[in-house]
């Protein structure tokens, strides 16, 4: 055994002294990099809608950050809340020495205190931060408030750190009045200051969605959407709602007076990007046309209102019984209701369907999630979207739909359509210099000239046959 052990450590010494002379060569064995290799990643193309609005608006209304909170101003207060444990600096310390009295003299007592770190920005766009001493901690707290008192007496700041409130906004300064922050009052008409603003959560999504868009197509379309609910809800999938129609819905076709049901056969982008709709009326003629022409049946129609018996019981004629109770007994809208259609109102009257897309993806409060995809009614929007009541329901002896176009015109200005329109709150006469006027407009003309679609409204100061040959003079002028 000594001899073969001898042996075999006296082979391995002649190979290695070979081997660094250079009379042996290691045999180049194939590269295994199989396990380098990534797989090709799956490209998807999507498409986003971007809002284009001004930037004050856009201060007041809308903001894409993920990270931000709000905190109240408030000169009146004499200490400050937080109600996040997260913008602390350390974990608040345990306190029972500080108590918050409310109205009617109940007195709350503080689950912590200790230094708050809140950033925020000037109106020049510059970045503050700073470390606010002293705040409670009350996580049942609605809102989170910084007294002004007690930030002036932290910097040492009489009359250098406050707060100027006027009825649609107010005027934060700090630093002996060398920095100021203009904050727009939301409809609770409180000093509400954005705090610790950032897209991380943006950036997040930002990032992933990067990872499977690709840059290169111009146009692609995005239709499957699947809503994550929270632990401690359900899991569902919830259907958003659209507002675009799709091919072989029936609809109403509008357009300089004409009225027609059709069905969609085709849609399509024009070379400016802009939606065309191919429909197809009853008598089997197709048209081309955009959007704005078209409607759903089921829209309601308030520009026409019954006025006389006849027409008050033929209307009534088509109300079922759970209508008709509706109309009698309206129902009230919840806490909830209200506070979307404040916001709706806030987002300069943002379409529905946009909001709870922005609610599905957090950029809205989700609380909004219980409304379940069903806006409340708001009037003036509804106002905006009504019609007058269509031709179709008047024919002619013969069968046929009437129509006010006539049969043989071609040129511009062969048929007019006239109409007047009277108003019940006047108002004011559009004016580029000088002092307003005293008159108001109470009466408006409409022209239509059916052959290429052009509407003209002429505003009247009154209903005098003298303004309405002045709407016409105007008309004949452009």
């Amino acid at each position: 055994m000594l001899i073969l052990n001898l042996f075999g450590i006296g082979y391995f010494i002649s190979r290695i002294i070979l081997f660094k002379c250079g009379y042996l060569v290691m045999p180049e064995k194939p590269k295994r990099d199989w396990h380098k290799q990534k797989k090709q990643r799956q490209i998807y193309h999507v498409h986003t809608t971007v809002l284009n609005i001004d930037k004050r608006l856009q201060d007041q209304s809308i903001k894409f950050d993920t990270d931000s909170s709000t905190i109240i101003c408030d000169n009146s207060a004499n200490v400050h809340i937080c109600n996040d444990k997260n913008m602390y600096i350390s974990p608040p310390r345990r306190t029972n020495q500080h108590y918050v009295a409310t109205i009617g003299g109940a007195k709350n007592s503080a689950s912590g205190m200790g230094t708050a770190h809140w950033r925020w920005k000037d109106d020049a766009g510059k970045q503050h931060t700073v470390e606010v001493k002293n705040v409670l901690y009350f996580p049942q707290s609605p809102v989170n408030i910084l007294s002004i008192t007690s930030l002036a007496d932290q910097f040492n700041d009489d009359d250098g750190t406050g707060i100027d409130t006027k009825r649609n906004k107010s005027r934060f300064y700090w630093d002996n009045n060398k920095f100021q922050r203009t904050i727009y009052h939301p409809p609770s008409n409180l000093p509400e200051l954005p705090v610790n603003e950032g897209f991380s959560l943006a950036g997040m999504f930002t990032l992933m969605v990067g990872t499977k868009v690709s840059t290169t197509k111009q146009h692609c379309h995005c239709h499957a959407s699947h809503l994550i609910p929270d632990d401690d809800e359900p899991k569902k999938t919830v259907e958003l709602s659209s507002d675009l129609y799709h091919v072989g819905e029936t609809l109403l076709y509008t357009n300089a007076g004409y009225t027609a049901y059709v069905r969609v056969e085709k849609i399509s982008l024009d070379e400016k990007a802009v939606l065309q709709f191919q429909v197809r009326t009853t008598n089997d003629e197709l048209i081309e046309t955009t959007k704005e022409s078209l409607r759903s049946p089921d829209d309601p129609d308030i520009g026409w209102i019954p006025t006389t018996v006849p027409e008050k019981t033929e209307a009534a004629s088509t109300f079922t019984e759970k209508e008709i109770n509706d109309m009698t007994n309206p129902a009230t809208l919840s806490p909830l209701q209200e506070e979307f259609l404040s916001l709706h109102e806030r987002l300069w009257h943002l379409p529905f369907t946009v909001m709870f897309r922005l609610v599905k993806h957090v950029f809205l409060p989700k609380k909004f999630q219980k409304l379940k995809n069903q806006a409340p009614p708001w009037v003036s929007c509804l106002f905006e979207s009504a019609h007058r009541k269509p031709w179709r329901f008047k024919k002619t002896k013969d069968g046929h739909t009437s129509s006010l176009r006539g049969d043989n015109i071609s040129n511009p200005g062969d048929t007019i359509g006239v109409d007047q329109l009277i108003l019940a709150q006047p108002g004011l006469v559009p004016q580029e210099k000088g002092i307003l006027t005293r008159a108001r407009i109470w009466a408006a003309t409409i022209f239509v000239v059916y052959v290429t679609g052009y509407v003209y409204v002429g505003l009247m100061t009154d209903q005098s046959g003298e303004s309405t040959l002045q709407a016409k003079h105007a008309l004949s002028c452009r």
